[in-house]
């Protein structure tokens, strides 16, 4: 905007040469310039960045508790396994001996050769149980 304005001598007369203007010069409205728009824009930018960190964090963590969870099933398996395992060599024993305690009654000759079998298999896994 430009004003004119006169101003007034000592004597109280106008004076037509002390005419003077005046520009005044309004900003827009600060949401209006193109600095807000560009600061609000890195802004909402910043936070969709921050908010994918965020969740690819979260899917890193989730992976991570799901790999741990497969490795302690897997070692729950392989503690079933071993357990099965044990219980299998004392049922192996006691299934041979009632065996054979049955082979005594009937005939001794078949008793004698079936415990010689038996401890072989039985020194045989003990020794590569293991393997």
């Amino acid at each position: 905007y430009t004003f004119l304005y006169k101003a007034m001598v000592g004597n109280g007369n106008w004076d037509e040469v002390v005419a003077k203007t005046v520009s005044i010069k309004l900003a827009t409205v600060f949401y209006k310039t193109n600095l807000f728009r560009i600061a609000l824009l890195l802004l909402i930018a910043s936070f969709f960045y921050a908010l994918y960190k965020y969740r690819t964090k979260q899917q890193r963590q989730l992976y991570q508790l799901k790999s741990k969870a497969q490795l302690l099933e897997k070692e729950k398996t392989m503690v079933m396994y071993e357990s099965l395992k044990q219980q299998l060599n004392p049922h192996f024993l006691f299934n041979s001996l009632t065996s054979l305690s049955g082979l005594i009654e009937t005939n001794q000759q078949v008793a004698g050769d079936f415990l010689e079998q038996m401890s072989g298999i039985y020194r045989y896994i003990l020794k590569n149980g293991d393997t």
